[in-house]
Protein backbone atom coordinates (compact mmCIF):
# COMPACT_ATOMS: atom_id res chain seq x y z
CA UNK A 1 0.00 0.00 0.00
CA UNK A 2 2.90 2.25 0.78
CA UNK A 3 4.66 2.29 -2.39
CA UNK A 4 1.23 3.54 -4.03
CA UNK A 5 2.02 6.68 -2.77
CA UNK A 6 5.91 6.51 -3.52
CA UNK A 7 5.68 5.00 -7.00
CA UNK A 8 3.00 6.28 -8.57
CA UNK A 9 2.19 10.54 -9.73
CA UNK A 10 -0.87 10.49 -7.32
CA UNK A 11 1.50 12.90 -5.11
CA UNK A 12 2.15 14.90 -7.91
CA UNK A 13 -0.97 15.01 -8.84
CA UNK A 14 -1.15 17.38 -5.86
CA UNK A 15 -3.08 14.94 -3.70
CA UNK A 16 -1.80 15.11 -0.38
CA UNK A 17 -5.04 13.32 1.44
CA UNK A 18 -5.08 9.26 0.67
CA UNK A 19 -6.86 7.44 -1.93
CA UNK A 20 -9.94 6.37 -0.64
CA UNK A 21 -10.50 3.03 -2.90
CA UNK A 22 -6.83 1.85 -2.15
CA UNK A 23 -7.35 -1.36 -0.15
CA UNK A 24 -11.24 -1.57 -0.92
CA UNK A 25 -11.12 -3.24 -4.23
CA UNK A 26 -12.23 -0.75 -5.72
CA UNK A 27 -11.06 0.91 -9.27
CA UNK A 28 -8.35 3.49 -8.22
CA UNK A 29 -9.54 6.53 -10.50
CA UNK A 30 -8.48 7.50 -14.18
CA UNK A 31 -5.68 6.04 -15.04
CA UNK A 32 -3.76 6.64 -18.08
CA UNK A 33 -4.57 3.74 -20.80
CA UNK A 34 -1.08 2.02 -22.87
CA UNK A 35 -1.85 4.96 -25.30
CA UNK A 36 -1.28 7.87 -23.05
CA UNK A 37 1.94 9.62 -23.45
CA UNK A 38 2.93 10.23 -19.23
CA UNK A 39 6.84 11.29 -18.96
CA UNK A 40 8.92 13.13 -21.65
CA UNK A 41 12.29 11.95 -22.33
CA UNK A 42 15.18 13.44 -19.64
CA UNK A 43 18.82 13.58 -19.71
CA UNK A 44 19.83 11.75 -16.39
CA UNK A 45 21.51 14.48 -15.25
CA UNK A 46 19.45 17.15 -15.93
CA UNK A 47 17.66 17.23 -12.43
CA UNK A 48 15.06 20.01 -13.33
CA UNK A 49 13.63 18.34 -16.41
CA UNK A 50 12.99 15.01 -14.32
CA UNK A 51 11.39 16.86 -11.25
CA UNK A 52 9.45 18.12 -13.99
CA UNK A 53 9.23 15.12 -16.38
CA UNK A 54 5.55 14.20 -15.85
CA UNK A 55 3.05 15.10 -18.66
CA UNK A 56 -0.04 13.91 -17.34
CA UNK A 57 -2.12 16.06 -15.05
CA UNK A 58 -5.19 13.57 -15.01
CA UNK A 59 -4.59 10.33 -14.76
CA UNK A 60 -2.71 7.83 -12.75
CA UNK A 61 0.43 6.54 -13.74
CA UNK A 62 3.75 4.88 -12.68
CA UNK A 63 6.92 3.70 -13.62
CA UNK A 64 8.32 0.98 -15.57
CA UNK A 65 10.62 -1.11 -13.27
CA UNK A 66 13.30 -3.65 -13.99
CA UNK A 67 16.34 -5.19 -12.21
CA UNK A 68 18.42 -4.79 -15.06
CA UNK A 69 19.42 -1.85 -17.13
CA UNK A 70 18.46 -0.19 -19.47
CA UNK A 71 14.63 -1.01 -18.85
CA UNK A 72 12.96 -1.09 -21.83
CA UNK A 73 10.25 1.34 -21.60
CA UNK A 74 7.68 2.09 -24.51
CA UNK A 75 8.00 5.69 -25.65
CA UNK A 76 6.56 8.09 -23.74
CA UNK A 77 6.56 6.19 -20.44
CA UNK A 78 7.56 7.01 -17.14
CA UNK A 79 10.54 4.65 -15.42
CA UNK A 80 10.56 4.13 -11.84
CA UNK A 81 14.27 4.88 -11.33
CA UNK A 82 16.60 3.83 -9.44
CA UNK A 83 19.07 5.19 -6.49
CA UNK A 84 20.86 8.28 -7.94
CA UNK A 85 23.21 11.14 -7.54
CA UNK A 86 22.45 14.99 -8.93
CA UNK A 87 24.99 14.55 -10.39
CA UNK A 88 26.95 11.86 -10.14
CA UNK A 89 28.17 8.82 -11.65
CA UNK A 90 25.42 7.05 -11.33
CA UNK A 91 22.96 9.87 -12.48
CA UNK A 92 22.00 7.90 -16.10
CA UNK A 93 19.54 5.81 -13.28
CA UNK A 94 17.53 9.13 -12.04
CA UNK A 95 15.46 9.41 -14.66
CA UNK A 96 11.92 7.96 -13.46
CA UNK A 97 9.19 8.88 -10.77
CA UNK A 98 10.16 6.93 -7.45
CA UNK A 99 9.70 8.79 -4.25
CA UNK A 100 11.34 5.84 -1.93
CA UNK A 101 13.88 8.10 -0.44
CA UNK A 102 16.17 10.93 -0.90
CA UNK A 103 18.14 9.14 -3.13
CA UNK A 104 15.33 8.53 -5.82
CA UNK A 105 14.52 10.34 -8.85
CA UNK A 106 11.62 12.71 -7.14
CA UNK A 107 13.33 12.99 -4.41
CA UNK A 108 11.76 16.32 -3.21
CA UNK A 109 8.75 14.74 -2.59
CA UNK A 110 9.94 11.84 -0.75
CA UNK A 111 8.59 12.97 2.54
CA UNK A 112 5.00 14.17 1.73
CA UNK A 113 4.75 10.60 0.08
CA UNK A 114 6.02 9.35 3.37
CA UNK A 115 3.43 11.37 5.24
CA UNK A 116 0.52 10.49 3.30
CA UNK A 117 1.43 6.88 3.24
CA UNK A 118 1.66 7.37 6.98
CA UNK A 119 -1.95 8.46 7.13
CA UNK A 120 -2.94 5.82 4.35
CA UNK A 121 -1.72 3.39 7.09
CA UNK A 122 -2.90 4.73 10.23
CA UNK A 123 -6.54 4.49 8.56
CA UNK A 124 -6.73 1.12 6.85
CA UNK A 125 -5.63 -0.54 11.04
CA UNK A 126 -7.91 1.66 12.49
CA UNK A 127 -10.77 0.72 9.98
CA UNK A 128 -9.72 -2.76 10.72
CA UNK A 129 -8.79 -2.30 14.57
CA UNK A 130 -13.29 -0.73 14.30
CA UNK A 131 -13.88 -4.19 12.60
CA UNK A 132 -12.77 -6.56 15.57
CA UNK A 133 -12.01 -6.80 19.19
CA UNK A 134 -8.67 -5.65 20.91
CA UNK A 135 -7.41 -9.15 20.95
CA UNK A 136 -7.91 -10.18 17.58
CA UNK A 137 -6.26 -6.91 16.40
CA UNK A 138 -3.29 -7.85 18.82
CA UNK A 139 -3.10 -11.22 17.47
CA UNK A 140 -3.01 -9.80 13.64
CA UNK A 141 -0.10 -7.37 14.43
CA UNK A 142 1.70 -10.01 16.64
CA UNK A 143 1.06 -8.31 20.08
CA UNK A 144 0.68 -10.19 23.32
CA UNK A 145 0.33 -9.39 26.76
CA UNK A 146 1.78 -13.16 27.83
CA UNK A 147 5.17 -13.47 27.96
CA UNK A 148 7.76 -16.90 27.99
CA UNK A 149 8.61 -18.62 30.87
CA UNK A 150 12.51 -19.80 30.54
CA UNK A 151 14.90 -22.17 32.16
CA UNK A 152 18.27 -22.10 31.39
CA UNK A 153 19.47 -25.48 32.31
CA UNK A 154 22.96 -26.99 33.03
CA UNK A 155 23.39 -30.25 32.31
CA UNK A 156 26.59 -30.94 32.51
CA UNK A 157 28.01 -33.93 35.04
CA UNK A 158 29.01 -32.22 38.10
CA UNK A 159 25.44 -31.22 38.20
CA UNK A 160 23.72 -34.61 37.38
CA UNK A 161 23.64 -35.49 41.18
CA UNK A 162 20.69 -32.30 41.50
CA UNK A 163 19.28 -32.93 38.23
CA UNK A 164 16.09 -34.38 40.55
CA UNK A 165 15.64 -31.48 42.70
CA UNK A 166 15.96 -28.83 39.42
CA UNK A 167 13.46 -30.89 38.51
CA UNK A 168 11.26 -30.51 41.41
CA UNK A 169 12.22 -27.10 41.49
CA UNK A 170 11.36 -26.08 37.84
CA UNK A 171 8.03 -27.99 37.84
CA UNK A 172 7.11 -25.90 40.82
CA UNK A 173 7.77 -22.25 39.07
CA UNK A 174 5.74 -23.66 36.76
CA UNK A 175 2.74 -24.58 38.75
CA UNK A 176 2.80 -21.36 40.51
CA UNK A 177 2.06 -19.71 37.49
CA UNK A 178 -0.97 -21.62 36.37
CA UNK A 179 -3.66 -19.30 38.77
CA UNK A 180 -2.45 -15.90 37.30
CA UNK A 181 -4.56 -14.23 34.75
CA UNK A 182 -1.52 -13.56 32.64
CA UNK A 183 -0.02 -17.13 32.11
CA UNK A 184 2.63 -17.58 29.87
CA UNK A 185 2.25 -18.32 26.17
CA UNK A 186 4.97 -20.67 25.95
CA UNK A 187 7.96 -22.44 28.03
CA UNK A 188 11.39 -22.24 26.86
CA UNK A 189 14.14 -24.67 27.99
CA UNK A 190 17.50 -24.28 27.18
CA UNK A 191 20.15 -26.76 28.69
CA UNK A 192 23.92 -26.53 28.57
CA UNK A 193 26.86 -28.09 28.98
CA UNK A 194 30.24 -26.00 29.35
CA UNK A 195 30.66 -24.52 26.01
CA UNK A 196 27.68 -26.59 24.46
CA UNK A 197 23.71 -24.84 24.14
CA UNK A 198 20.65 -26.93 22.81
CA UNK A 199 19.08 -27.57 21.88
CA UNK A 200 16.41 -24.90 22.50
CA UNK A 201 12.87 -26.58 22.70
CA UNK A 202 9.96 -24.38 22.82
CA UNK A 203 6.38 -25.99 23.73
CA UNK A 204 3.13 -24.04 24.42
CA UNK A 205 1.27 -26.93 26.51
CA UNK A 206 2.39 -27.47 30.34
CA UNK A 207 2.27 -31.20 29.77
CA UNK A 208 4.75 -31.24 27.15
CA UNK A 209 7.31 -28.97 28.95
CA UNK A 210 6.58 -31.33 31.96
CA UNK A 211 7.65 -33.87 29.45
CA UNK A 212 10.80 -32.13 28.46
CA UNK A 213 11.85 -31.45 32.48
CA UNK A 214 11.17 -35.32 33.03
CA UNK A 215 13.76 -35.81 30.29
CA UNK A 216 16.45 -33.14 31.81
CA UNK A 217 19.45 -35.01 31.20
CA UNK A 218 22.76 -34.74 29.05
CA UNK A 219 21.94 -37.88 26.72
CA UNK A 220 18.10 -37.39 25.82
CA UNK A 221 18.49 -33.68 25.60
CA UNK A 222 21.25 -33.33 23.09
Amino acid sequence: MQDFYSHSNWIELGMREPNRDLAMGRRLGSTANKDTRTCKSCNGSDEDCIRNNLIVDQYLTTGYFSYTYPIQTPPGKCHHGYTCDFPGENSEYCEGISKDSMYSPHRHLHYTAASVAYSATTKVLNELRASTNTYTFGKFLGLTNSFSLVFVIDVSNRLQPLVGMIRTVTSQLVDSVQNISNKPSNYILSPFNGSHWGPIRVVTKINEFFDLIESLNETKLQ
